[in-house]
C-alpha cells in the first residue's frame, strides 16, 4: 500500500546484536520499523485512528511524486494515483500526521459476497466470469477474489506459473493480481485462495466487474471450480474525503485536509509549529528550525540519555512545558510510561539500565512535542507495521 525509503543514500540507524548499533539497516525490516514509526506518531497526534482510518491516511498522503519519478502511477477511478509497484506512494510522515490532527473517524465497515461460478475449465484460452454489483457500499476499500483454480497432473505444459489473474473494476481500473512465474513450475491448485487489492480505494462498484485467467498462451487445462468477490467499503464517502477542496490554499506544497493553510499537509516555505499556520517568514521572537518557527521565549530543553554499555551519549527527547531534565536517569522526567514488564522513558531507554544522562544548553523545539512521545514499544511496532504492509498488498 505504501513504500518507505530503505536503500541508497538513506541509512537507517538502529540496535544490533551484542548491544551494538548499526548504520546499514535495510530491506523490507527496515521499511516496516520505519512506516510503523509514521503510523505510531499518527496515533500519537489523534489517538482515535483505527486500522481503516490510517488506510485512508495513508492513501491520500503518500508522495506520488518521488514515487512516479521512478516508474509512472496511473489514477483509478477515484482519482487516486497508484500503483502495483508503489502502492500509493512514498510514506510521508509530515503529511500524515498533520493530516491525523484533524482526520474524522470513518463510518464502519460494510461487507458484501458474491459466489459467481463453478466447475469451469478454460483450454489455452481466457477464463472469464463477470458480475454485476448493485450493493449498498459506494465507497470501496478493499477487494478480496477468493479462488479455486486446479492444474491437472495431464495439463501439458501449463503449471501454477502459468496462470495470470486480472480483475477490473466497472470504473476501468485493472489490478493483476497474480502474475505468471517462471520458477513455479509445480503441478498444483488454490484452493479458496484470497487475492485482495487496494487499487480500486474510492471507487464506487456499482457496475460490471470482469474477472479473467490466463495461462500465458501455452497449451492445457486450469479447472476453475469457485470464485468469490467479497467487497469491503462504506455506504457513503467519508467525511474527512468530503471535506479535501478540489484547490488547496496557495501556501501548500502538496495535499491538504481543508482549505485553510494550517491544514495544508506541507507547506511551500515555513511552518508556524503552534498554530501550524504555513507562512513566509518566522514572527519576531521565532526561531526556525527545520522549516517549523518555534517561540523562542517557550523554556526548551533537550535531554541527552546514555545507551548501555556506551562512554558516550546518544540524542535524547526534546522537553518543553514539562519537568526539567532527568539527569539521574536520563531522558526526560514525568513522560515514562509503564508497560506490563518495564517502564520506558521516551527515548527509548529502560529506567532499569538508564546511567546518569547530561543535560544541553536551552535550544528552541525541533518537533512538536505533542507527537514525540512514543508510547509503543519498538516490538508492539514491527508487528502493527507488518500487519499493515504484509495485508495491503495491491
Amino acid at each position: 500500500m505504501v513504500v518507505a525509503f530503505v536503500e541508497g543514500n538513506v541509512n537507517t540507524v538502529t540496535t544490533d546484536l551484542d548491544g551494538k548499533c548499526t548504520q546499514n539497516f535495510a530491506g523490507t525490516s527496515a521499511a516496516a520499523a520505519l512506516v510503523s514509526g509514521a503510523i505510531a506518531l499518527a496515533l500519537e497526534a489523534n489517538q482515535s485512528l483505527t486500522w481503516r482510518d490510517v488506510q485512508y491516511l495513508i492513501a491520500y498522503t503518500a508522495n506520488t511524486n518521488l514515487a512516479a519519478a521512478s516508474r509512472p502511477l496511473t489514477r483509478n477511478g477515484a482519482g487516486l494515483a497508484v500503483s502495483r509497484q508503489y502502492g500509493f506512494g512514498v510514506m510521508d510522515t509530515e503529511a500524515m500526521v498533520t493530516r491525523a490532527r484533524h482526520w474524522i473517524n470513518v463510518p464502519p465497515q460494510l461487507q458484501h459476497q458474491i459466489t459467481t461460478v463453478s466447475q469451469k475449465q478454460t483450454e489455452g484460452e481466457v477464463f472469464t466470469a463477470t458480475l454485476t454489483y448493485t450493493g449498498s457500499i459506494q465507497y470501496l476499500e478493499h477487494v478480496v477474489t477468493q479462488i479455486s483454480v486446479a492444474i491437472p497432473e495431464n495439463s501439458y505444459q501449463i503449471t501454477r506459473g502459468s496462470l495470470q489473474i486480472e480483475l477490473t473494476s466497472p470504473s476501468g481500473t485493472l489490478s493483476i493480481l497474480l502474475q505468471p512465474r517462471e520458477k513455479d513450475s509445480q503441478p498444483g491448485e488454490y484452493v479458496d485462495w484470497p487475492f485482495m487489492s487496494v487499487m480500486f480505494w474510492g471507487e464506487n462498484p456499482t457496475g460490471q466487474w470482469t474477472l479473467n485467467i490466463t495461462t500465458r498462451d501455452i497449451t492445457g487445462v486450469a479447472v476453475v471450480s469457485d470464485v468469490e468477490f467479497h467487497f469491503y467499503g462504506v455506504s457513503q464517502v467519508p467525511e474527512s474525503v468530503t471535506n479535501i477542496p478540489d484547490q488547496c490554499h496557495s501556501d501548500c506544497k502538496r495535499g491538504c485536509a481543508g482549505e485553510g493553510s494550517n491544514l495544508c499537509d506541507s507547506c511551500v516555505n515555513l511552518r508556524n509549529a503552534h498554530t501550524l499556520e504555513c507562512i513566509n517568514q518566522c514572527l519576531p521572537g521565532y526561531t526556525e528550525r527545520s522549516g517549523y518557527c518555534y517561540d523562542a521565549s517557550l523554556p526548551t530543553k533537550q535531554c541527552n540519555s546514555p545507551l548501555k554499555n556506551k562512554d558516550d551519549f546518544a540524542p535524547g527527547p526534546l522537553c518543553s512545558n514539562v519537568s526539567e531534565c532527568d539527569t539521574d536517569n536520563g531522558g526526560c522526567m514525568q513522560v515514562c510510561v509503564t508497560t506490563t514488564s518495564l517502564s520506558y522513558c521516551i527515548c527509548g531507554v529502560s529506567q532499569s539500565t538508564c546511567s546518569p544522562g547530561t543535560e544541553n544548553t536551552e535550544m528552541p523545539l525541533t518537533i512538536d512535542s505533542s507527537v514525540v512521545h512514543l508510547k509503543c514499544s519498538i516490538t508492539m511496532l514491527y508487528m502493527c507495521a507488518m500487519y499493515v504492509l504484509c495485508n495491503l498488498s495491491v
